[in-house]
């Protein structure tokens, strides 16, 4: 209830700075909050599953921070994808974090989306949903 909380706050700030500061249409406001909440899923998901695949807290927070740096390296949250091979951005585009900040800089920028936005909710579902199935092998 409090990430869902969260989030609706998060969505109603951006919201109303997009919409009112930067004139960003209805629709793309729309886009870019299936795009969050698809991320979000994706994060929660992925480390939810690390979770109930280690043995340990310590271990837990090592890995987690590992993979989401290594994520959001490869989907070019530190540098742009743009800029770098051919290679690397075929890699950033099949990732969950590529697909996201491509959605979401093709949208705020008004540029046609090349990423589709019920795949990458389906793709950040699976992962959502892997974890609260190990988890409750874990738990029980």
């Amino acid at each position: 209830l409090y990430a869902a909380t969260f989030i609706l706050i998060i969505a109603v700030v951006s919201a109303a700075i997009g919409g009112l500061l930067w004139g960003i249409e209805p629709v793309g406001l729309a886009t870019v909050g299936v795009i969050a909440v698809a991320l979000t899923l994706f994060i929660v998901g992925i480390n939810g599953t690390i979770f109930s695949l280690s043995n340990s807290l310590k271990a837990t927070s090592a890995i987690s921070s590992i993979v989401m740096i290594a994520l959001v390296s490869v989907g070019g949250g530190f540098f742009p994808a743009e800029f770098t091979s051919a290679g690397f951005q075929a890699v950033s585009k099949m990732t969950p974090t590529g697909m996201a900040n491509m959605g979401l800089t093709q949208t705020l920028t008004g540029r046609d989306l090349t990423v589709s936005i019920p795949a990458l909710f389906a793709y950040c579902s699976v992962f959502f949903i892997a974890s609260i199935i190990l988890a409750r092998r874990r738990v029980t």
